[in-house]
């Protein structure tokens, strides 16, 4: 929560915008590293030839609770937030977004003078211009499947609502509200 509130800010500096954006299906955008991984599929999802079917139509299993090997990191796994953590990280940084120094959920572009706040597969950028935002979402679009990014709204569950605020000596002011 509070690198997206630095993101926030960084988004209500004058000229700056700020967007949000999810994964889809993060975890199994990376592979399985590490021992192997043996699952049991459900039935549903056998394929055709696991199956004797007899003249009637009817369908008996071949097998007796066959395993598959997971090859894409799940939800539930215990290491399938590190790999979805390294999966990113590799793609951010052959599109020039560097970690932040102590805050491996942050990134920066310095072409785009974009900031970057990862959360899981909740995405929050913000920027100089909507266009170097726009810039910066396609860059990352091409590496990652992902929602259509989206003005603030619901973020790690907490409404985010940016508008402006008229000051007593007249100056206008970007805020977040949360």
């Amino acid at each position: 929560m509070e690198s997206g509130k630095t993101i926030d800010f960084y988004g209500s500096l004058p000229g700056h915008h700020i967007e949000q954006a999810d994964a889809e299906q993060a975890y199994i955008q990376a592979d399985l590293q590490g021992p192997t991984t043996w699952v049991l599929l459900p039935e549903e999802l056998w394929p055709e030839e696991w199956w004797d079917v007899a003249s009637d139509g009817t369908k008996t299993p071949k097998y007796d609770k066959p395993g598959v090997i997971l090859k894409k990191a799940r939800y539930g796994h215990p290491d399938a937030g590190t790999y979805w953590e390294m999966h990113l990280n590799e793609r951010l940084r052959k599109i020039g977004f560097t970690s932040v120094p102590s805050w491996p959920s942050c990134f920066w572009h310095k072409e785009l003078r974009l900031y970057l706040s990862v959360y899981f597969d909740d995405f929050k950028l913000a920027g100089p211009s909507k266009e170097n935002v726009q810039k910066g979402w396609k860059l990352i679009q091409q590496h990652v499947d992902m929602e259509d990014p989206t003005d603030l709204d619901l973020y790690l569950g907490c409404k985010h609502e940016q508008s402006s605020l008229k000051m007593p000596d007249g100056h206008v002011v970007r805020t977040v509200t949360y």
